[in-house]
């Protein structure tokens, strides 16, 4: 229960590379019901680290068919931004369920969620995974954004080796 108790405080820290790791462990090892991932994971889409929002959605799509309820929720009343990340990590997801919800989604009012879904459903009428690249598309983007400690550490890194080259010269 510490463990968990010290997960959830981790979520909260204002230090972006803390509660990126944290949202990266949710719903990983079992130590929490992944409906209590899902409801954590669902408030750090909204984090104001693109990091940690991008991270909250991976996790999503990773933990599946327990999630699609609240994604569902968030693609029909989301924010923007959220309802085509939410039909994005659906489409990961994949089956059945998935499709229905993007098939509803293809009548959807904004243009980039019903476009998505529009390609999304086209896809598997043609045989193709829902996603355009399967388990593929959120880990590339989710690698694609180092976290700002992982962008500290890299300019330590070369500024200690500039220092060691100074002093061997």
């Amino acid at each position: 229960m510490d463990e968990l108790a010290g997960l959830l405080r981790r979520l909260e820290s204002s230090d972006e590379g803390v509660r990126m790791q944290a949202t990266r462990s949710l719903g990983r090892n079992g130590e929490i019901a992944d409906e209590v991932a899902v409801g954590w994971l669902v408030v750090k889409m909204s984090d104001p680290s693109a990091s940690v929002s991008v991270a909250a959605l991976f996790r999503l799509s990773r933990i599946g068919e327990p999630a699609l309820g609240k994604l569902m929720e968030i693609s029909l009343c989301g924010k923007d931004g959220d309802r085509l990340n939410a039909a994005k990590a659906i489409a990961e997801i994949g089956g059945i369920r998935a499709r229905n919800i993007l098939e509803m989604l293809s009548a959807d009012p904004e243009d980039g969620v019903r476009q998505f879904a529009e390609a999304a459903v086209r896809r598997a009428n043609s045989g193709s995974p829902l996603s355009p690249a399967p388990a593929a598309s959120l880990s590339r983007i989710f690698q694609a954004r180092p976290s700002i400690s992982e962008k500290i550490a890299a300019a330590r890194e070369r500024l200690s080796g500039k220092s060691r080259l100074r002093e061997g010269i």
